[in-house]
């Protein structure tokens, strides 16, 4: 019987150690994969964060070149502008003081 009892108690541990084994390749595997998934994710982020500084990029390109032009075209009315935005600015920081 207490053979019996050694061989089984051999045998649970056997099947433990089998079982840890599998545990650990199952856990090795899995974390393999969350790594490939991590890093195709940033991949992807990255492109997109590329597609949109491109982007900002060239609408900000754009609007400078439509200011630079109108403000070529028409000096006078960009020095009024400019002139008037200075005063506005100049009446709100002196705020209520007489």
């Amino acid at each position: 019987m207490a053979d019996n009892m050694a061989e089984a108690g051999n045998r649970i541990a056997d099947d433990a150690k089998s079982a840890a084994a599998e545990a650990k390749s199952t856990a090795a595997n899995m974390a393999g994969k969350a790594k490939d998934y991590a890093s195709q994710y940033a991949g992807q982020a990255k492109e997109y964060a590329q597609q949109g500084y491109e982007y900002a990029a060239d609408k900000t390109k754009q609007v400078r070149d439509s200011t630079q032009g109108y403000i070529e075209e028409n000096p006078w009315y960009a020095i009024g502008i400019a002139l008037g935005v200075g005063v506005l600015v100049g009446l709100m920081l002196r705020g209520g003081r007489d």
